[in-house]
């Protein structure tokens, strides 16, 4: 009774819930059960702040990336700066030179947001540039790599 889908599939309504075997020519089993993701629910507003981070490869991209920053927050909703701030400490890919400004109330950061981008001082103390990093892995093994 088994078939190879050749076209998609039109799933009834509600939770539908599948599964898929592979057997390896190893000798390597997987199974794993799949379900319907479930309905979404509006994220609720988050009170707060937190810590608004920015990157970019150059100095100059830095102070564009605050003023778009700045730009962008004047449209968002009042109570979306915490998530804002979160999302900008975990989700994008961050350049060599850096700057960091807490925020309490969206309002505030733009006014900080603009203030440093007119004040040279400041926006030196709010920013800096990282320093590379180099990670190296070590698989130690039958412990051969050292002598004794």
């Amino acid at each position: 009774g088994l078939r190879l889908l050749t076209e998609a599939l039109p799933l009834p309504e509600g939770a539908v819930y599948g599964s898929v075997s592979s057997f390896g020519i190893g000798g390597t089993n997987a199974h794993m059960l799949l379900g319907s993701a479930p309905d979404r629910v509006a994220a609720p507003e988050c009170p707060g702040g937190g810590v608004l981070t920015v990157s970019s490869a150059s100095r100059d991209g830095l102070r564009r990336n605050v003023a778009r920053l700045a730009d962008d927050l004047i449209g968002q909703r009042e109570g979306r700066l915490a998530q804002l701030c979160w999302s900008s400490n975990k989700v994008k890919s961050s350049g060599r030179h850096r700057l960091a400004l807490p925020a309490r109330a969206r309002d505030q950061a733009v006014a900080d947001l603009r203030e440093l981008l007119t004040d040279d001082g400041r926006f030196a103390t709010a920013s800096g540039v990282a320093r590379g990093v180099s990670t190296g892995w070590l698989f130690t093994g039958q412990g051969s790599q050292y002598r004794g």
